[in-house]
């Protein structure tokens, strides 16, 4: 996360936001050929409150209505135009005259100084705007002077579904050709959320990146890359997988003891959380993820005080003592890593 709090000249900390933003991800795009073909082709989609609901209130929504209008149009990203206005007219009860109104401007979006251009020239929507438009201007002239407005898009139907927004919102989304195929970062200017919890008002903007979906794209990326040049990565730090074959919180209590007692002998070790596990769910998941080792304990190992430990890479199988369990591991690790 990244914010920027207190009193600045108009548009000069969204700025800013935003050119780390782009010096972010272009960085992250740079590791490699193989993070390019995966990062390094995003757009950052921008919008300002004011403007979004100047249009609302220009095509003729009341003021109550504003914010469960903006949460249908914030739908436009994954949902079709049609199906968009059909739950504005039948869930929200808007007018169809009006819905058809604002479909015509939501659905704009294009090159920041080319559409904002366009959209100044309907005297009324500026007018409906406020500030919004200066605010709009002012950032697009700090975006090119920092030679970074080619990486965004004026979009309208940007909506940000959160109530606390109140200047401009913005969404980087990577894209396959001209198709979003999803979001990776995304923030906004929020003025008024501090005095919620304070009596001081501090405007604020700031950003968040997806971060588990930036690092599982990276993932991918330097799988590929290994796969391609004829290596192999095992992802995660991980020796072991311990599983059951059957369900019932007696299972799950005993994949908890043993994956204590080899944290304890500090063996990396993780175990399946549901207390009724599928075993070939469980046996994907260790394929995937490359863990060498695989402990399985059912009922029958229960009652014997055993556990059957698979070496998957050489496709071994033995029943060891549960006090015997750390000592075998540790052996089969040794062999592996040697």
């Amino acid at each position: 996360d990244l914010d920027i709090a207190g009193e600045y000249p108009s548009m000069v900390p969204d700025s800013e936001i935003l050119k780390v933003l782009i010096e972010l991800l272009q960085e992250l795009s740079s590791v490699s050929e193989y993070h390019r073909r995966r990062l390094g082709n995003f757009v950052v989609k921008i919008n300002h409150r004011k403007i979004l609901d100047g249009v609302f209130k220009l095509c003729g929504v009341e003021e109550k209505d504003l914010r469960p209008i903006s949460s249908s149009i914030d739908k436009l990203d994954k949902m079709e135009w049609e199906e968009v206005k059909r739950e504005m007219i039948h869930v929200k009860g808007l007018d169809e005259g009006v819905a058809d109104a604002i479909g015509a401007l939501v659905r704009k979006k294009g090159y920041p100084q080319d559409l904002i251009r366009e959209l100044k020239t309907n005297s009324k929507l500026v007018e409906s705007c406020g500030t919004g438009f200066e605010e709009m201007e002012r950032l697009f002239q700090y975006l090119e002077s920092m030679n970074i407005l080619e990486s965004f898009s004026f979009d309208l139907s940007l909506a940000r579904g959160l109530d606390y927004y109140t200047g401009v919102i913005f969404e980087a989304v990577l894209m396959s050709d001209e198709t979003s195929i999803g979001s990776i970062a995304a923030g906004g200017r929020y003025d008024h959320l501090v005095g919620k919890f304070s009596r001081r008002e501090v405007p604020c903007v700031g950003c968040s990146l997806g971060i588990e979906r930036v690092l599982t794209i990276m993932t991918e990326a330097e799988l590929e890359m290994v796969s391609e040049k004829g290596g192999k990565i095992r992802v995660p730090e991980i020796d072991v997988y311990v599983g059951s074959p059957s369900s019932g919180e007696r299972l799950l209590n005993e994949r908890m003891r043993i994956c204590s007692l080899l944290w304890d002998a500090s063996i990396r070790c993780e175990l399946n959380y549901s207390s009724n596990p599928k075993m070939n769910r469980q046996l994907e998941y260790v394929s995937k993820q490359q863990i060498p080792l695989l402990v399985v304990v059912g009922e029958d190992e229960l009652e014997k005080g055993v556990v059957q430990l698979k070496d998957l890479a050489r496709k071994k199988n033995e029943e060891v003592k549960f006090e015997e369990l750390v000592a075998s591991i540790r052996t089969i690790l040794e062999t592996i890593e040697g």
